[in-house]
């Protein structure tokens, strides 16, 4: 597969390297791309695994310009010891297939992913999900999968987001009705 060149990624923060692009290769054949940011001192860490179908390369774009942070802070995560992957979801960006919204096929390629970090040799085995909103209801999702390597999921705002659904014009729980109806 052709090695693609990204144009939209900002610098990265001191002692953070990035293999960019690197494709991984899905049950049913499809070719997911993501980026896969490391401490510089070479070892075996932990990783933190975001997935949605954003570009993955506005993640060091101004947070103002962007929603780039929603995949997690990696200039926090990555010099604190851990491996931030950043997934675009399968028909999206630089991802093979066809894009279809939260379906099970995505589900399916997030238990793929994980057991996929879990293997590196730069990860020792644990893998987190990380990140909010569509990120977020990617965890929800993937965890209907039960993969085993997953060791903690914490979905930031989602549930908030759907509670307050209501106020949110372009929330997708709001446009389906699935809003709660109280803030607690």
């Amino acid at each position: 597969m052709k090695k693609l060149v990204s144009t939209v990624r900002g610098p990265l923060p001191p002692g953070i390297k990035v293999d960019e692009n690197v494709y991984v290769k899905m049950r049913d054949g499809i070719m997911i791309a993501v980026d896969v940011y490391r401490p510089e001192a070479e070892g075996r860490y932990p990783a933190l695994f975001s997935m949605s179908p954003y570009m993955k390369e506005i993640q060091h774009q101004p947070p103002m310009l962007t929603h780039s942070i929603e995949a997690g802070d990696t200039g926090f995560y990555v010099p604190k010891g851990y491996v931030h992957v950043i997934a675009q979801a399968r028909g999206s960006g630089y991802s093979q297939g066809r894009y279809n919204f939260l379906d099970t096929t995505e589900q399916q390629d997030g238990y793929d992913l994980v057991e996929w970090v879990a293997q590196q040799s730069w990860c020792d085995g644990n893998v987190g999900m990380i990140g909010d909103s569509y990120f977020a209801m990617t965890q929800f999702l993937v965890a209907t999968q039960q993969p085993p390597r997953v060791a903690v999921q914490p979905p930031a705002r989602e549930k908030q987001r759907q509670r307050r659904g209501r106020d949110c014009k372009h929330n997708c729980f709001a446009d389906r009705g699935q809003t709660g109806t109280s803030e607690q």
